[in-house]
This record gives C-alpha cells, sequence and structure tokens, in this order.
C-alpha cells in the first residue's frame, strides 16, 4: 500500500512540474478533507487493480468499475476529480499536505488490518 501511495505521489509531483505557476480554483474545489479521503480510496484502488493478475482488458475493466465506485461514493465527477488534481497540483505546499494526511491515514489502516 505504501508503495502505491508513493507511487500516485510520484505521479503528482512530476506532474506539478509544469511551466504553469498558478491555477485558478475551480468551481467544484474539494475541501482539503474530502480531497484527503478521495486519495485514500483512490490510492486503495489502484492497489487492489495493481495487484490483480488479469490480462490487460479485464484489468482495465475492473479498473473503469473501481473508479466508477469512487466516484459514486464521493458524490464527484471524473472531471470534478481531475480539476481537482490539477488545481492542488499547483499548490505544492497544499497537496504535499493532503498526500501526507492520506499516507498517514493509509497507514492507519494498515496497522488496523495487520491486528486482524
Amino acid at each position: 500500500m505504501k508503495k502505491s501511495a508513493r507511487y500516485i505521489f510520484l505521479l503528482f509531483a512530476i506532474y506539478s512540474c509544469k511551466t504553469k505557476t498558478a491555477e485558478d480554483a475551480p468551481e467544484d474545489l474539494l475541501p482539503e478533507k474530502k480531497m484527503v479521503e478521495v486519495m485514500v480510496d483512490l490510492t486503495i484502488s489502484e492497489a487492489m487493480i495493481g495487484n490483480q493478475y488479469l490480462p490487460g482488458d479485464t484489468i482495465r475493466s475492473g479498473a473503469k468499475e473501481f473508479y466508477d465506485e469512487l466516484l459514486k461514493r464521493h458524490e464527484i465527477t471524473k472531471e470534478q476529480l481531475q480539476h481537482n488534481i490539477l488545481y492542488y497540483s499547483f499548490k505544492t505546499d497544499r497537496f504535499t499536505a493532503i498526500m501526507e494526511q492520506a499516507v498517514d491515514s493509509l497507514n492507519v489502516l494498515s496497522a488496523e488490518l495487520d491486528k486482524k
């Protein structure tokens, strides 16, 4: 799980190195607390998808189901998620704080699972 969180963080860190230095807040901006929750679920979904040993087409269709469920659970659209990731990627301090909170939450979940 930690590996997936690092992978996602690395992707966003690379993405945030674009030439643009600031981005206006989207109309559909998610509060940071909500963004942490979304990033936790996104990381878990990515880990579950990555651990499936299935043919590519099967994984892609399974991934779509995971992402659709994530969007439904958080009552957001794909576009809203994309807008928010883009916005927060330009606000590196805020995005780092969001990802650190997400990793902390994932560590707590992992510790709880280890107890079982």
